[in-house]
């Protein structure tokens, strides 16, 4: 069983990011490390945010599917801002 407390963030400085969100990217590619190090043995919630009194909870899911490993990411949302983009 995976039972461990880990705490990280993912920064780009160049782009004045202070954290990434719980979003797919970061935790998929946190899941996938995890399948490529042997270090996955059930699938697990991820908490973000705790600190802030604003926790964001995020699933990851292992299947395979021909053969190759795949990771589904799900949980539930709350819009934190709302905004058009205008492409030129």
């Amino acid at each position: 069983m995976f039972n461990a407390t880990s705490y990280y963030s993912f920064v780009d400085g160049k782009l004045g990011y202070l954290e990434d969100p719980a979003t797919g990217s970061g935790n998929s590619a946190f899941g996938y490390y995890l399948i490529h190090n042997n270090l996955w043995t059930e699938d697990f919630s991820i908490e973000q945010g705790v600190s802030l009194q604003n926790p964001n909870v995020v699933k990851l899911k292992r299947y395979t599917e021909n053969n190759t490993d795949r990771i589904l990411f799900g949980g539930c949302a709350t819009t934190r801002i709302e905004g058009k983009y205008y492409l030129h």
